[in-house]
């Protein structure tokens, strides 16, 4: 298992399916985890989850992410690049 500590995580869909699923194991791995969605009952049940598994996290409404995360992470197009067999390069 990775150990996550001292990293911060954004997870857009964290509320349901694999974005919850995603989270919740970052979480447990040590990550400071911000759940993106759209419902935010759902929202504070996932970070109540993240919590549950001894993991840190907040929920960030969609409407609200990029304001609340402007400047505090890199832009995502300098952190890596998308790879997939339509775009060898």
């Amino acid at each position: 298992m990775t150990d996550l500590k001292g990293k911060t995580v954004v997870i857009t869909g964290a509320t349901s399916g694999i974005g919850e699923t995603t989270a919740i194991a970052l979480a447990r791995q040590g990550a400071r985890v911000f759940a993106v969605g759209r419902d935010h009952a759902r929202g504070a049940a996932v970070v109540k989850e993240l919590t549950w598994v001894g993991g840190t996290g907040e929920f960030l409404s969609a409407a609200h992410a990029r304001r609340k995360l402007q400047g505090t992470l890199p832009t995502l197009s300098g952190l890596f690049r998308i790879q997939h067999p339509g775009n060898p390069r």
